[in-house]
């Protein structure tokens, strides 16, 4: 009895962690819509991360750009859950992620195409006028992407997690550098990858957890 309840608090705790980015993306592409206090520190930091530039840090930040960019970075990550599907002659890593990736991206565009936000390139704050500016979908895809390679390959080492984080923050702010998006754009972006990659995550561990303990014949 007391082993089951042990089980399951680490799992409900793996669901309250994408359940609480999903409801933080609800709450803030509110406020975007509404203009609320959450977007007045857009241009204050827009002002602040474009205000020195050199050659050497736009070409770097162009880079980031280019390769944090889904059809660049997701494909790379699941080449790579591919191959180790076949080490592990499971299908498990190539759906953990093609169907968040897949979902990511509806869900981004989806988004983009009905909220019409337009960039910091183009009228500041203004809604419905074919932008695409929130959510940033580099800044969504570099959280899936670094996720679930951690999860994948290297969940146990804190180092690679590390790594991952400082990508995505690295993600953030070259998008807001080469002047393509606002702070709540990114954060859009970061709160939507957390809740669709924190999904994939726990169906992915519950899957592992049910394989270990399932009776072999």
């Amino acid at each position: 009895m007391n082993s089951a309840g042990s089980r399951s608090a680490p799992r409900a705790g793996l669901w309250l962690f994408p359940a609480l980015a999903l409801g933080g993306f609800v709450l803030l592409t509110q406020q975007v819509l509404s203009r609320g206090p959450m977007t007045q520190a857009d241009l204050p930091v827009h002002d602040l991360v474009t205000r020195q530039h050199s050659a050497a840090l736009d070409a770097a930040m162009t880079a980031v750009s280019a390769v944090a960019q889904f059809p660049v970075s997701a494909p790379i990550l699941f080449a790579s859950a591919a191959i180790l599907a076949i080490r592990r002659s499971s299908w498990a890593p190539v759906l953990a992620c093609g169907i968040p990736l897949l979902l990511l991206s509806a869900v981004t565009v989806t988004a983009k195409v009905l909220i019409g936000r337009a960039g910091p390139d183009r009228t500041p704050g203004t809604l419905h006028v074919d932008g695409t500016a929130y959510p940033s979908g580099h800044a969504a895809t570099a959280v899936v992407v670094a996720l679930l390679f951690v999860a994948l390959f290297a969940p146990e080492r804190r180092r690679w997690r590390a790594v991952a984080s400082c990508w995505v923050l690295l993600v953030g702010f070259a998008r807001v550098y080469v002047d393509d998006h606002w702070l709540t754009d990114v954060a859009g972006g970061w709160l939507l990858g957390l809740a669709v990659a924190g999904t994939a995550i726990a169906v992915l561990r519950r899957t592992t957890e049910s394989d270990s303990i399932s009776p072999r014949a």
